[in-house]
């Protein structure tokens, strides 16, 4: 039995028979979810309402095998994902909105389990490594430099909410050149490994592995000045010196023994 769940507001792009199967929404995108054993895939399309009314979204399906308990135990990766996105958007960090979500629990581990997560496609946004230009040669270095402390705010809320994310990479980070007043330039994608601990030693090693993981490109494609506005404002009113340096000093140490090639 497939669970589905369509957010109200998207209810429309989607017949009543496509809300109770996994693989007519998968068909709906190009992807045939038969014979295939891929981790997670990704499909875009147009879906169109009966008005003839336009959603561009993404279709981020998991599947994997399952043992007897695992298949009802193990962590559904696509509403798990979807749980992430919508959170972050109550926090008022800018996730992609999400569509739907739906899984499919393996029955007694005979067959895959697979979950789905559906998003809205982010209008005019560029991934994040394909929009940043190198260190050598830094196109606007005021913008670049708010563009740095708005993400590093971002980030910083999300951890003082006792969230890590836990794949926080270029690639899951999207920008909006020319964004509409009062919002936000970035846009959040991609992150059902996220989670939440009230152990504190837990917490503060998911923290700096964000941050390592953001560094880990970062080092290539930012200026020394820019990783230091980065961990100044992450740090927010705690910024001092001593601070600064620390942080900047456990991050890299981080990056060094566990990230870099």
């Amino acid at each position: 039995m497939d669970r589905i769940e369509i957010l109200p507001v998207y209810r429309k792009f989607f017949p009543p028979e496509e809300s109770r199967d996994i693989e007519v929404i998968a068909e709906r995108f190009g992807l045939d979810l038969s014979g295939r054993r891929q981790r997670s895939r990704l499909a875009r399309a147009m879906l169109r309402d009966a008005d003839g009314s336009g959603l561009d979204a993404f279709l981020k399906v998991y599947t994997y095998r399952s043992g007897p308990l695992s298949g009802w135990f193990r962590r559904c990766l696509g509403p798990r994902e979807a749980r992430h996105l919508l959170q972050f958007r109550r926090w008022g960090i800018p996730a992609a909105p999400v569509v739907g979500w739906g899984v499919r629990r393996s029955a007694g581990g005979l067959r895959r389990a697979i979950g789905f997560v559906i998003t809205e496609s982010a209008a005019r946004a560029t991934p994040l490594l394909e929009f940043w230009t190198g260190c050598d040669q830094p196109s606007d270095p005021e913008r670049r430099l708010r563009l740095i402390a708005d993400l590093a705010e971002q980030v910083a809320l999300m951890h003082r909410r006792g969230f890590c994310h836990q794949d926080l990479k270029w690639r899951n980070l999207l920008v909006v050149p020319n964004p509409e007043p009062g919002h936000s330039p970035w846009v959040w994608i991609d992150c059902p490994n996220g989670y939440r601990s009230p152990i504190p030693w837990r917490l503060r090693h998911g923290r700096i592995k964000d941050l390592a993981t953001l560094d880990k490109v970062a080092r290539f494609r930012c200026t020394q000045e820019e990783r230091m506005a980065f961990v100044r404002a992450y740090l927010g009113e705690a910024a001092n010196p001593p601070r600064v340096a620390a942080l900047a000093e456990a991050v890299v140490r981080y990056r060094r023994r566990r990230q870099d090639d």
